[in-house]
C-alpha cells in the first residue's frame, strides 16, 4: 500500500507539472495572440489616421485654391479700379495743362 501511495503522490505531481506546463504554454499563446491583435490594431488606426489626413490635406489644398482665386480676383479689380483712377487723373492734368497753356 505504502508503494501504492507513493506512485499516486509521483503521479499526481507529474499531471500538477503537466498541467502547468500546459498552463504556461496557453498563457504564451494567449500573449502572443494579443500581441498580434495589437499590432493590427495599432496598423488599422495609422491607415485610419492617414486617410483622415489625406481628407484633411484636400479639404487645405480646396481652401488654398479658392483663397488664392480670391486674392486674383480682388487684385485685378484693384488695379483696375487704379487704371481708370490714373486715366482720370492723366486726362485732369492734360486739361489742366492746356488751360494753362492757351490762357
Amino acid at each position: 500500500m505504502a508503494k501504492e501511495t507513493v506512485q499516486a503522490v509521483s503521479n499526481a505531481e507529474e499531471n500538477a507539472l503537466q498541467q502547468l506546463k500546459d498552463a504556461q504554454t496557453e498563457g504564451e499563446k494567449l500573449i502572443s495572440g494579443a500581441a498580434e491583435k495589437s499590432k493590427e490594431i495599432i496598423l488599422k488606426a495609422a491607415q485610419e489616421a492617414h486617410k483622415k489626413a489625406d481628407v484633411l490635406l484636400g479639404s487645405a489644398e480646396y481652401e488654398l485654391k479658392s483663397v488664392k482665386a480670391k486674392m486674383h480676383e480682388d487684385t485685378v479689380s484693384e488695379i483696375e479700379a487704379l487704371r481708370l483712377k490714373a486715366d482720370a487723373k492723366k486726362q485732369e492734368a492734360s486739361s489742366e495743362i492746356l488751360k494753362l497753356v492757351l490762357d
